[in-house]
């Protein structure tokens, strides 16, 4: 028998366990101990105070309710983080200054009891959160607010909020909460607390109540957090934030700063309300070049001064471009070896047809804007090079050459008009009409040139002068375009690569304006297109001119997006993103970006065996249909996907944290769309690197460029290809020397002739990056990042809708629609300029990082990091700039493009 195992001893306690309310008294009991003597003697009091308040004499519980507010409200803890010590006391006291409240018959210690539970309750926990401190302040004593402290105020404020939403949901009236509301945000903004007010009135959806309350101190962080905070707001909300900033700006005189907020709501007749306001010269002056930045000019009367109408159609801007690169010792032209960096074997090797056409392209494109070049000035001959239609393409380049020069660009184009070639002719049309991109003469010589040429018998002609009218007249929604444009789109007779350019001019005419004329004859013209040309290259930008007359207009798109239901398949779920993307461009929309995800994510294979067999039974007999007529293929639609994925970053551009998001968010695609799948016509792929295009354009930082080389090396062509032409953009204009050396590599690495589209890719990138030496820039956000130019958005937009379908587009027949990107060239100087618009040279000026200094408090430095020089700058797309100088102050406070500035006015 095995031995017995030895008994295990338990110890059992022979008292109960203590209580856990034992403890807390023997707490209590500890930390009184521990109280110093005037802790003691304040709970004392408050403890006699509150058995006072419930006396039955009214006189006395008047008395003891006062010294209890006094005390509340008067004493302090010494520290910012400790409680004071009547509050600390009268905490525990809460029952029994309720049971008081019940017993009291005086109305006046009534409401002082309300007001005292009030506050305290501020301290204590409840189902109904915030609740209970309004409830009581609503019977207490309702104007005196301010006497209770700032930290009770910003608990009120939420209460009311969370009232208000309650009552406004169930159509409850809210008017007793006005009160509470006006002096709640007085007090606010009495001691700098603006933010706390602002909420509060978006909160009721009552911003513009602020109005009234702004002064010349405060006006400044006023404006900027609302600014600031619209982005995240909801449509009609952000609408009408911005409108209340502009009211703000408006009423304290600071016109530029109104005419920027103006600009970003898309709206002219707010612009044209401010040049019938001001009478500042040199405001007016800053004005009219701000608007002339996002193309939005003015119809000026004949009596308005002729500076303010040349500041307003950019027809000093040529001068002023090549003063800053005289300035800076840029003027000489730059040669195609320096952009392509050639070795000497590569100089002496023989020139391909395709490499002429984008030495055209490249040459055009590094010496933008400064009249002569070294292949196209030098070499007359070099038209005749290449391929016979792209003629069109390598004469279009004198444009880019002589761009915003609508004087001599011009006289030097004229010449083209009477070539015996149509080529020639139809490329000097292109090159008159991006001569005169951005640029409003009174006398409209592209109109009086192009308008005759448009009905001419070689459609090479009227495409070039179509094309010419829609880059001239970009974003000014002139009226006689439409006259001459819209008929030719709806004539059915027409060849359909004629009406897609029509449509895609008048669009780039009329971006964003939502014209119902021009969008219906659109939709007509696309469903009238017969079912075997819907495939062709030129449907792509009908389809993008319809989205782009909606770009950004939202809800304006509704009607559109019911009728495109109507489409053949092939286009239908494409016309539908595309339109949709653009409509919501640069809003932000989440839930239309999860939407398109949700389209990226579609997956057309069945899931499981069992749909899998099904599927095949029920198609055996469709399949035996299929094979009777020989080499007949089920037709493949439009690479919806590819358009979602763009119109993903579409949607994003122009807020910080958004963009950031959606480039972390975008990858994912390329992990789920595997390089297999990357070979089916439906996938999402070739686009990942175009977002990134679209939301760095003229901003080369080092992540971004990294992952677009990673890409440029896929084993996808389209996508590496695109890659490459993502490059570029996002490198446009910076000369950006990390840049340029990977695409030299890549060069090396593409030289293969099977990857003829990828080498013109990459020396389009290298023109890209070396665009105006320097000078220019593709970005489309302006003022600090806080508006986006829309014709500038569209432009990048069509190239990057071109580069979807590269090989049939840039590299068929539509190569001249690389020009498309015209209207999104800008400078990227800041350059000084007094009230008649002469140079100011060698103004100081402090370029640095942007810091955001909204909503903090006192006077903190809006850039950090930054650098002393003298204008002209060239800044990149993170510069802010701020001036420093002593002798002159700028008319604006955002210091961008062409900036206005006067002296300083001497002390006294």
């Amino acid at each position: 028998m095995e031995p017995k195992s030895k008994e295990v001893e338990v110890g059992v306690p022979s008292q109960d366990p203590v209580k856990k309310n034992d403890v807390n008294e023997k707490k209590k009991k500890e930390n009184e101990n521990k109280m110093s003597e005037e802790d003691r003697r304040i709970k004392e009091e408050v403890e006699l105070l509150v058995t006072r308040a419930a006396d039955t004499d009214a006189r006395i519980a008047k008395v003891a309710v006062e010294r209890l507010v006094e005390l509340l409200r008067t004493s302090s803890s010494g520290s910012l983080a400790a409680v004071p010590p009547p509050l600390k006391h009268i905490r525990a006291l809460y029952p029994d200054l309720e049971a008081a409240l019940k017993g009291t018959q005086d109305p006046s210690v009534s409401r002082r009891l309300h007001d005292l539970l009030s506050f305290i309750s501020m301290t204590l926990e409840s189902k109904s959160g915030n609740r209970t401190l309004l409830e009581h302040k609503l019977k207490g004593t309702t104007d005196d607010l301010a006497q209770w402290g700032h930290e009770y105020l910003r608990f009120l404020a939420g209460a009311i909020a969370e009232e208000w939403r309650d009552r406004a949901g169930n159509h409850d009236p809210t008017d007793h909460l006005n009160g509470f509301v006006d002096q709640t945000v007085t007090y606010m903004l009495m001691h700098q607390d603006e933010a706390t007010a602002i909420d509060l009135l978006l909160e009721i959806d009552g911003v513009a109540r602020i109005l009234p309350h702004a002064e010349a101190s405060n006006y400044k962080r006023i404006a900027n957090y609302i600014a600031a905070i619209s982005k995240y707001l909801t449509r009609p909300s952000d609408s009408e934030a911005l409108r209340t900033v502009y009211d703000i700006y408006k009423k304290m005189k600071a016109y530029p700063d109104a005419a920027m907020v103006a600009l970003a709501l898309n709206d002219r007749e707010l612009v044209a309300e401010l040049f019938k306001e001001c009478t500042s010269k040199p405001e007016r002056l800053q004005m009219a070049l701000s608007c002339a930045r996002q193309k939005f000019f003015l119809d000026m009367d004949d009596e308005e001064d002729e500076l303010l109408q040349d500041a307003n159609g950019n027809m000093r801007l040529s001068q002023l471009y090549r003063h800053t690169a005289q300035e800076l010792d840029s003027m000489a032209p730059k040669t195609l070896e320096e952009v392509f960096k050639m070795s000497t074997d590569e100089k002496s090797a023989p020139k391909d047809l395709q490499n002429n056409l984008v030495s055209a392209f490249v040459s055009g494109l590094a010496n933008c804007g400064y009249g002569t070049d070294k292949f196209l000035s030098d070499t007359p001959a070099f038209f005749f090079d290449q391929r016979e239609d792209r003629i069109i393409s390598t004469t279009a380049a004198l444009g880019l050459l002589h761009l915003w020069d609508h004087v001599e660009g011009l006289q030097q184009i004229d010449k083209y008009f009477y070539s015996e070639s149509t080529y020639v002719k139809a490329g000097a049309c292109l090159a008159s009409g991006i001569v005169m991109c951005g640029v409003k003469n009174p006398f409209d010589p592209a109109l009086g040139l192009l308008s005759e040429q448009i009905n001419a018998h070689e459609d090479e002609v009227a495409i070039g002068a179509i094309l010419g009218l829609g880059y001239a007249y970009a974003g000014t929604r002139k009226e006689d375009v439409k006259e001459l444009l819209v008929p030719m789109l709806a004539d059915s007779e027409q060849k359909l690569l004629v009406q897609c350019i029509a449509a895609y001019a008048l669009s780039t005419v009329f971006v964003a304006s939502a014209d119902e004329d021009i969008s219906e004859t659109m939709i007509n013209c696309l469903m009238e297109v017969p079912e075997n040309k819907l495939k062709e290259p030129c449907v792509r930008y009908l389809i993008l001119a319809l989205g782009c007359m909606f770009l950004g207009r939202q809800e304006a798109a509704d009607t559109l997006l019911d009728a495109t239901r109507a489409l053949p398949t092939l286009i239908q779920r494409y016309t539908e993103i595309v339109v949709r993307s653009c409509a919501f461009a640069a809003t932000g929309n989440v839930v239309v970006i999860q939407s398109l995800f949700h389209v990226i994510a579609e997956n057309e294979e069945p899931e499981n065996e069992e749909e899998k067999n099904e599927a095949e039974d029920g198609n055996e007999e469709a399949n035996e249909q299929a094979q009777k007529p020989e080499g007949e293929e089920k037709p493949i639609p439009l690479n919806y996907k590819a358009a979602a994925v763009l119109g993903i970053g579409l949607i994003a551009v122009g807020e910080d944290l958004g963009m950031e998001m959606t480039k972390r968010a975008i990858i994912h695609i390329l992990l789920a769309d595997t390089v297999s799948k990357g070979k089916d016509p439906m996938s999402g792929r070739c686009a990942v690197p175009l977002v990134y295009a679209l939301l760095s354009a003229g901003n080369p930082n080092m992540p971004v460029v990294e992952t677009l080389n990673r890409l440029a090396h896929d084993s996808d062509v389209s996508t590496a290809t695109n890659a490459i032409m993502a490059m570029g953009i996002v490198a446009a204009g910076s000369t950006n020397a990390r840049v340029a050396t990977k695409l030299h590599n890549l060069s090396s690495y593409y030289q293969k002739q099977i990857y003829a589209g990828a080498t013109f890719a990459v020396r389009l990138a290298e023109g890209l990056c070396a665009m105006g030496k320097g000078h220019l820039t593709l970005s489309c956000l302006q003022n600090d990042g806080n508006s986006v130019d829309m014709t500038a958005l569209m432009g990048v937009l069509s190239l990057l809708h071109s580069s979807l379908d590269f090989s049939n587009t840039l590299l068929g027949e539509c190569h001249y629609m690389f020009y498309a990107i015209t209207p999104a060239i800008s400078p990227r100087m800041m350059m000084a300029v007094d009230e008649e618009m002469e140079p100011v040279d060698s103004v100081m000026v402090r370029v640095g990082l942007p810091v955001d200094t909204v909503a903090l408090p006192g006077n903190p430095k809006p850039i950090t990091g930054f650098q002393t020089q003298k204008t002209p700058v060239l800044l990149s797309a993170t510069d802010k700039v701020e001036c420093a100088d002593p002798k002159y102050v700028p008319v604006s406070t955002v210091l961008e493009g062409v900036c206005v500035v006067k002296k300083r006015p001497q002390e006294t």
